[in-house]
């Protein structure tokens, strides 16, 4: 009695019901008109003028207006000197305010939409520690957009999630891929997981407002993946509240995504790409053979889809020694051709980025290509490219954008790899070679007494001399 005392003195009641509400997206007055109780009442426990309500009754007709689940109702029930939800309904079985509760218990149980958890699923650690905080937070606007290049591994993070969080949403998590479906669609298998058929509602504004309402005091993760702009996902966003977002898209440009909260996910370290190895090929084999491995991963640009589907060639086909196979993805000629096993093809995946390019932006894609060193300024982009600096700016900023090309340096940019040889793959024009060969000659000569200057283009220098 004396800690629940204490706990009402420093206004925790007010606390925890303004929570309730800010949760569930209703204001004052509207909570009111729910609940049947006095909108005053209501702003009086708020506001901590009264520290709580008399009658239990009261607290269980607001319970259920904001849709709390037992151990929250107990919760309110114990800070205002109450008994519990079940030792007041043993005193007063016939009371038909016990009934929600009742009811809750008997349904079904919360829908799962999430797809397989992967087994092969290695690292992340700190991203899911730092996801997962933010996703269980307090916040009434709790969206979450994980953006990176086709192939990081956004989706594998997001269902991750969703299994580690589960008994933190306990009106159950809804999956929908963007890419595979429409939002008409997917605003059915919404509302069918909770056993409501939309059928009549047979435009998308009227069905995206009933699911909305239906969603309205849900504490549910809703992952909408493969996400490729905001207009596409506008109708199947709930009401701020009880719901939490989380979206995985390759653009990191999504107006959506302003003002929320953004997570770039990047290529695995080279340990957790070694771990993902390890978890295919076996640990064995991989510490006797260490060098092979990281020297593999390296030339893969740590893309967990690349890495991957070397590892499964490694351990399903036998004859490949890691030497050999190695020494294919060494040759840039051949590069791609084996990185495929079998449905997944890394050129397929690229493809799904690279023809969402203008015919301008390929080529452009193409001519970076071109360059051998760890990254490239915009101005040997522009030369290489035979463009304004205007113009490679305006691309490199599309790119980025699209995750095909990532920052280096300072103001320079860089590919991975594997997309570096997809994209070189695309050059149809052969005197892009001589313009990269033309801009670092006189780049050198330039700039033969800066060696800061030389230092951070050596590499790329070093490439045009043996392209010339």
């Amino acid at each position: 009695m004396e800690e629940r005392t204490t706990a009402n003195s420093t206004g925790y009641f007010a606390h925890k019901l303004g929570h309730y509400l800010a949760r569930s997206g209703y204001n004052t007055c509207q909570i009111a008109r729910i609940s049947g109780l006095p909108r005053r009442s209501i702003a009086n426990w708020l506001e901590g003028i009264v520290q709580k309500p008399r009658s239990w009754k009261d607290i269980l007709k607001l319970a259920q207006a904001l849709r709390l689940n037992q151990p929250e109702v107990d919760e309110l029930l114990a800070l205002t000197d109450h008994p519990s939800l079940a030792q007041l309904q043993s005193h007063q079985p016939d009371q038909h305010l016990f009934t929600f509760w009742s009811a809750a218990a008997s349904a079904a149980p919360p829908p799962f939409q999430a797809i397989p958890d992967l087994a092969t699923f290695v690292g992340r650690e700190e991203a899911r520690q730092t996801l997962a905080a933010w996703l269980l937070t307090d916040s009434p606007h709790k969206v979450c957009t994980l953006e990176g290049m086709i192939g990081v591994g956004k989706t594998a993070l997001a269902a991750r999630l969703a299994y580690q969080l589960r008994p933190h949403f306990p009106d159950g998590v809804l999956w929908a891929r963007l890419d595979t479906s429409d939002p008409f669609i997917i605003l059915r298998q919404f509302a069918e997981a909770y056993g409501v058929d939309v059928a009549a509602y047979e435009d998308l504004d009227s069905r995206s407002q009933f699911v909305r309402g239906i969603l309205a005091h849900k504490q549910a993760l809703m992952v909408l993946d493969n996400v490729r702009s905001s207009r596409q996902i506008e109708a199947l966003l709930p009401p701020s509240g009880a719901c939490t977002v989380l979206i995985t898209s390759r653009w990191r440009d999504l107006s959506l995504a302003q003002g929320v909260h953004r997570f770039s996910v990047e290529p695995f370290s080279a340990a957790e790409s070694l771990a993902l190895f390890s978890k295919v090929v076996g640990k064995k084999r991989v510490a006797q053979e260490n060098a092979l491995f990281s020297e593999m991963a390296h030339i893969l640009g740590h893309l967990p889809l690349a890495v991957d589907i070397a590892a499964c060639r490694l351990a399903d086909e036998p004859h490949w020694t890691t030497a050999v196979f190695l020494a294919q993805l060494q040759s840039e000629k051949s590069q791609l051709d084996h990185l495929v096993h079998d449905e997944r093809c890394l050129r397929t995946a690229f493809y799904a980025s690279y023809d969402l390019l203008e015919p301008s932006q390929q080529q452009f894609l193409a001519a970076v290509s071109t360059f051998g060193g760890e990254d490239f300024s915009p101005e040997a982009a522009a030369a290489v490219a035979n463009l304004s600096l205007a113009e490679a700016q305006a691309h490199l900023k599309t790119l980025f954008c699209l995750s095909l090309v990532h920052q280096g340096r300072a103001n320079r940019f860089r590919l991975i790899p594997v997309v570096r040889t997809f994209a070189r793959e695309k050059i149809v024009e052969e005197t892009v070679w001589q313009r990269l060969t033309h801009y670092f000659e006189y780049f050198a000569a330039q700039h033969s007494q800066n060696k800061a200057a030389l230092r951070l283009e050596w590499n790329n220098i070093a490439a045009a001399q043996v392209a010339a």
